[in-house]
């Protein structure tokens, strides 16, 4: 594995004791912090330097990766790529290099856990599902996350 997507791909649905979580973990070259949902048992490994987030569920699946354009807090900002998106990507841009998307929203919606939802698109490829949000008037990207589709389920 010499790449994020190479560790992303693989490394979804693996256990956190699975030589390949500690060899990404090791690729992302940072200790990571690692905080723990008590309610619903789902651990967050937090690269804050990096702008990166590994969830594992209550089986101790990697389950999504959250790449953060925007930093979030004390967590910097993602400073990479992922298949080609980049933070200055806008709407037009992602559809350009991915072409159409299986879903989006222009935002707007209210969530009860988040308030308003920020624009987005998603793409489902093979085993992954791939979402970008982007900011109010979609001309940047925000957050990336990556998720396994299996273990999410399908999109509603």
């Amino acid at each position: 594995m010499n790449s994020l997507e190479d560790y992303v791909e693989h490394a979804l649905g693996c256990n956190t004791k699975d030589a390949l979580i500690v060899e990404f973990i090791s690729y992302l070259k940072e200790t990571p912090q690692i905080e723990v949902d008590e309610d619903f048992g789902d651990c967050f490994y937090i690269f804050k330097k990096k702008g990166v987030t590994l969830l594992f569920n209550e089986e101790n699946l990697l389950s999504t990766v959250y790449l953060y354009y925007v930093s979030q807090g004390d967590t910097d900002s993602f400073k990479g790529e992922y298949f080609g998106i980049r933070d200055c990507d806008s709407y037009e841009a992602i559809i350009s290099k991915l072409g159409s998307p299986t879903y989006e929203s222009s935002g707007g919606e209210e969530s009860a856990l988040e308030g308003g939802v920020s624009p987005f698109v998603v793409y489902d490829k093979s085993a992954q599902r791939l979402n970008i949000e982007l900011s109010s008037d979609k001309s940047t990207v925000q957050l990336v996350t990556i998720m396994d589709k299996e273990l999410v389920g399908d999109f509603d």
